[in-house]
């Protein structure tokens, strides 16, 4: 059997299993190292020993690879070679929470000011008002907009449908300051977009490269020294509607998190909240011992 034969077998039964191109080709790309390993090592994979497959697996310095890989050859065993168990004896990976690099309300408005051309601005501003990831809002189309009348408030609302992770659609609010940034770049245009509503140079749709080229520039120009280019403004947005006072139930619905836990990390205290906080507790102690020290010395007058 060669290295082809069994990509091509895995990448069919990841078809039947319905999952979107961008998941086949990320586990198509960890399976063609695991098969690399084991040919280079003139070893067919129904052979490879669990050892083997082991100090393989314990060469994985990211804890996140390490998860694709038990979880690709988890998969490869099972549905393609017929061994369900090859990875049973493995434990998962200890998961570590940590704390994603957020933008200040300033320095997303610092962003949105510093960029002049229409396009990028309305792309960035969907991004960070939707929470989008950005290989959500390059495929945004203008048939994914829906006009509303909202009879509470009597104003025009949109909506918008997104296609997410795992090709589930789901339909969530667009905010006012959005559209303004969206209507300011489609009247600019001189044609309609034939389908993408940001259309690429050289492709249909905007790439993701662009758009995270654009924020680092933007980022550095500002003297913006946070990880996280694109993905950033989904972590900022989630941060500020917390810190504002949003639910995190509300806030999931938005990020579309199947689970309130990958929601939590962004319910964490920044050195903001801890100060306003430290001065609260601060202000209190200090005034009582404050009124204590007034009322001994009255009581010593009058004593």
């Amino acid at each position: 059997m060669t290295r082809d034969y069994y990509l091509q077998k895995f990448r069919t039964m990841l078809k039947i299993r319905g999952l979107q191109p961008n998941t086949i080709h990320t586990y198509e790309g960890v399976l063609s190292v695991f098969l690399q390993f084991c040919f280079d090592g003139g070893i067919i994979p129904e052979d490879l020993s669990d050892d083997a497959l082991g100090e393989w697996l314990a060469e994985t310095k990211s804890e996140s690879l390490l998860k694709q890989r038990i979880g690709t050859i988890q998969n490869f065993y099972q549905f393609v070679l017929g061994i369900p168990y090859k990875c049973a004896n493995f434990p998962s990976p200890k998961k570590h929470y940590y704390k994603p690099d957020i933008l200040t309300r300033f320095e997303v408005e610092a962003i949105f000011s510093s960029i002049k051309n229409k396009k990028q601005l309305a792309l960035i501003s969907l991004q960070y008002y939707c929470a989008l990831r950005v290989h959500e809002v390059v495929k945004i189309k203008l048939s994914d907009f829906t006009k509303n009348y909202d009879t509470r408030t009597e104003t025009f609302t949109w909506d918008l449908k997104v296609r997410g992770k795992g090709g589930h659609d789901e339909i969530i609010p667009v905010q006012p300051e959005a559209i303004k940034y969206i209507e300011n770049y489609y009247n600019s245009l001189d044609g309609l977009p034939d389908n993408y509503l940001f259309a690429g140079q050289f492709a249909e749709f905007y790439s993701t490269r662009s758009v995270q080229i654009i924020m680092k520039r933007q980022m550095r120009k500002l003297y913006i020294n946070k990880k996280g280019a694109t993905h950033i403004l989904r972590h900022s947005r989630a941060t500020h509607l917390l810190q504002t006072g949003a639910s995190l139930k509300h806030v999931q619905q938005l990020l579309r998190h199947k689970s309130s836990k990958t929601t939590e990390i962004y319910s964490h205290l920044d050195k903001h909240d801890l100060r306003i906080a430290f001065t609260k507790c601060d202000n209190t102690f200090f005034s009582s011992v404050e009124k204590l020290q007034q009322k001994l010395i009255e009581e010593k007058r009058t004593g």
